[in-house]
């Protein structure tokens, strides 16, 4: 679990946190291979705000800031995760369909936006993560299928 402080994620640049990823989880192929899907963010200072994290504009533009300097989050994240969540939704937050369930408004996330995401940027960096650690490509397809279905599985009724 990684923590990041309050004041960081308010501080909208991720540069720093972003290299403490790179240097932390990323150093040798076997820190790569061991931290794969091994991680999970944990944006403190706002359990007392009663929005979504993906819901506050200064954690979304954090998220934003991580995933341009650190486009590996497909990789390290634990796929079930609710760091996953957040940082899908902060990603495509301009695309997220609200909908009334339960008389409260709940996020989904549009197909294609999520579909663009995954190939474009997801895809290509999780095949260069995982060549230099060495992960089959079989691994690699497996875990690309699996995080589509399960964001998908998000998008149900969008």
């Amino acid at each position: 679990m990684i923590a990041i402080e309050h004041e960081v994620s308010q501080s909208g640049d991720a540069s720093t946190f972003a290299s403490w990823l790179y240097t932390n989880l990323m150093s040798t192929p076997e820190a790569i291979q061991q931290n794969r899907a091994a991680v999970e963010f944990v944006w403190e200072g706002y359990s007392d705000d009663p929005r979504e994290l993906w819901d506050i504009p200064e954690v979304v533009a954090f998220n934003r800031d991580v995933n341009e300097r650190w486009p590996c989050s497909l990789y390290f994240l634990h796929p079930d995760s609710n760091s996953m969540l957040v940082m899908v939704f902060s990603l495509l937050g301009a695309t997220l369909v609200r909908e009334p369930v339960a008389g409260r408004g709940v996020s989904r996330v549009d197909r294609r936006a999520l579909s663009e995401l995954i190939s474009t940027s997801w895809e290509p960096i999780l095949r260069k993560v995982a060549g230099l650690a060495r992960v089959p490509d079989s691994l690699v397809d497996d875990m690309l299928q699996s995080a589509t279905n399960r964001f998908f599985a998000l998008s149900a009724g969008s």
